[in-house]
């Protein structure tokens, strides 16, 4: 009987055990509470990193969507300048020769804004890497 009253002083309001001071505990259960507190936290960890890994990929998704927007923005505000210009020296100059003229120098700079900003990117397969590392380190973790 005594046990009984003595779990039933341990329970809380909640019934839950109450927490026992450190001094009170075995060495058992201290390993016990400290595997379970390190196995909880390496959970959390790998939801962590997850978490990231998703919003990651949604801000990259998002990011990917307003360049096209704005590229194709661009484009057709270039063509539309392009026209003008074409049109104003169409008096001195045969279009054809302007169009061409415009046509090439907007080629070459397209050309040169391509190769300087190829070099500076991440492959597909870097990011990918990139997150594969993240989540299997979690996964090795959590374990």
């Amino acid at each position: 009987m005594s046990r009984t009253l003595q779990r039933m002083e341990e329970m809380s309001a909640h019934g839950q055990p109450m927490r026992r001071s450190l001094a009170e505990m075995s060495y058992g259960e201290l390993l016990q509470s400290l595997s379970q507190k390190i196995f909880a936290l390496a959970n959390k960890e790998r939801l962590l990193v997850q978490l990231e890994v998703e919003d990651q990929v949604t801000a990259e998704i998002l990011l990917t969507r307003r360049l096209v927007i704005g590229a194709g923005m661009v484009v057709f505000g270039a063509n539309m300048i392009f026209m003008t210009i074409v049109f104003a020296l169409a008096r001195f100059i045969p279009p054809w020769a302007t169009s061409l003229v415009i046509g090439l120098c907007a080629l070459a700079g397209g050309w040169a804004l391509v190769i300087a900003t190829w070099r500076r990117h991440k492959t597909v397969s870097e990011i990918q890497s990139e997150l594969k590392e993240k989540l299997s380190w979690t996964d090795k973790h959590a374990a």
